[in-house]
């Protein structure tokens, strides 16, 4: 079954803004996100173990985040963020091989409602915890850049860039 969270900014922490979202200079009140998660089907990805056949080394070729070696039970099926009249929709590769979102916001998820705007969400536990934003440019609206904080070493967010289409 699939699970779709649509919030608007101010039912969200403001990244950014000390006093609250409906106070703070220039924020976009006309601003959300919409979260589509489904469960996790094994059969539909190719799931590589560890020699013992136990430990999930990496889904569909590459490394993942969201847990610790078990099998995910959750994941992102797509990412919308409208801003005013522009919908923005995630490309696929921006989120993949994420699992396990936390999507009770506002502790999982924030959104900043200014430009450069900015969703951030955390996912997973343990060592396959993480922390993840994606911010799209509101004057040129032709990328998205990801940054993954990976624990338990967050200092260094491996940083991706992806094309982004923006329709009206």
């Amino acid at each position: 079954m699939l699970k779709v969270l649509t919030t608007a900014c101010l039912a969200l922490s403001c990244v950014g803004c000390a006093t609250g979202p409906a106070s703070a200079p220039g924020l976009s009140t006309d601003c959300s996100f919409q979260l589509t998660t489904a469960p996790f089907v094994a059969k539909d990805h190719h799931i590589s173990y560890d020699t013992e056949g136990t430990i999930v080394m990496a889904i569909d070729g590459a490394e993942y985040s969201g847990s610790d070696g078990d099998v995910p039970e959750t994941e992102i099926r797509s990412i919308a963020i409208q801003v005013g009249s522009v919908n923005y929709s995630l490309p696929a590769g921006a989120f993949a091989n994420m699992f396990n979102p936390h999507v009770d916001c506002p502790a999982g998820c924030t959104l900043k409602c200014t430009s450069p705007f900015a969703l951030r969400l955390r996912g997973g536990d343990g060592a396959g915890a993480y922390d993840v934003e994606w911010t799209v440019d509101g004057a040129t609206t032709s990328t998205v850049i990801r940054r993954i904080w990976q624990y338990p070493e967050p200092e260094q967010p491996d940083v991706s860039e992806f094309r982004l289409e923006a329709t009206r």
